[in-house]
């Protein structure tokens, strides 16, 4: 049986989606959109999701993902990103360790 909470993590997980696809995206228009669209996914998602240890997982895998692109010296484009994506990440692990 799908719930509405259901539904509004499902919701919460393309919106991240979206806002990854703004971040990853060539154009300088949606590139800055693409933070705010971020951050409402994961605040949205970290406080809806019945499953706290998945969404810390992710969470942590985010600001393992975001040192790793600041720190690598090959790609600009994860280096562009790795702040957003840190972020991302620690407010989403923030979240879910304080409910």
């Amino acid at each position: 049986m799908i719930t509405q909470k259901t539904i509004i993590e499902i919701a919460s997980v393309v919106i991240i989606l979206i806002g990854l696809i703004f971040l990853y995206t060539l154009t300088g228009a949606l590139h800055t959109w693409a933070l705010p669209v971020l951050l409402v996914g994961v605040i949205s998602w970290a406080i809806i999701s019945p499953r706290r240890q998945f969404v810390e997982r992710i969470a942590m895998g985010m600001i393992a993902f975001g040192i790793i692109s600041l720190c690598q010296p090959l790609f600009m484009i994860l280096y562009k990103t790795g702040f957003h994506i840190l972020l991302s990440g620690t407010v989403g692990f923030i979240i879910v360790g304080h409910r």
